[in-house]
């Protein structure tokens, strides 16, 4: 039988690696913007902003399932050791940190050498920070199930 703890790490690596996979497209999109002289304003961002929402709401609906049925599994599971928390937590940790070093490093390379608007840098900067809280909500609710169900 499976532990609901697996189930919660492959929810959290999948929205992760989602997540991080449509905001780096995201950044591409809009370098591809500046790389053909096209000015960046807070409009463009704003339409590649409901298309990376609606990719990442599409991204989310299996971990979501995922999740789910985590919590179902939640009575079946008997005692729960430390050997079996313990490397589940570490994946859930390094797919976080591995997530938002991505989301910077994108940001960085969309930034780095251009020449961008105070106002579009803003909006890029606020979309970073978007970015990471999207990252972070699976790996926090995985490290909270699994707290409940160690505990």
């Amino acid at each position: 039988m499976i532990l609901p703890i697996w189930l919660f790490v492959l929810a959290t690596v999948i929205a992760v690696v989602g997540i991080v996979f449509y905001f780096k497209k995201f950044m591409s999109d809009l370098q591809t913007k500046m790389d053909n002289n096209e000015e960046v304003t807070t409009t463009n961002i704003q339409k590649e902003n409901s298309r990376f929402f609606v990719r990442v709401m599409l991204v989310e609906a299996v971990p979501i399932v995922l999740v789910v049925f985590g919590f179902m599994l939640f009575e079946t599971v008997g005692v729960v050791r430390v050997m079996d928390v313990l490397p589940a937590l570490i994946i859930i940790a390094v797919t976080f940190i591995a997530g938002v070093a991505n989301i910077f490093l994108a940001r960085g390379q969309l930034l780095s050498g251009r020449d961008v608007s105070s106002q579009a840098k803003a909006a890029i900067l606020s979309m970073t920070f978007v970015g990471i809280s999207l990252t972070a909500a699976f790996p926090i609710i995985s490290f909270v199930a699994i707290m409940i169900l160690f505990g």
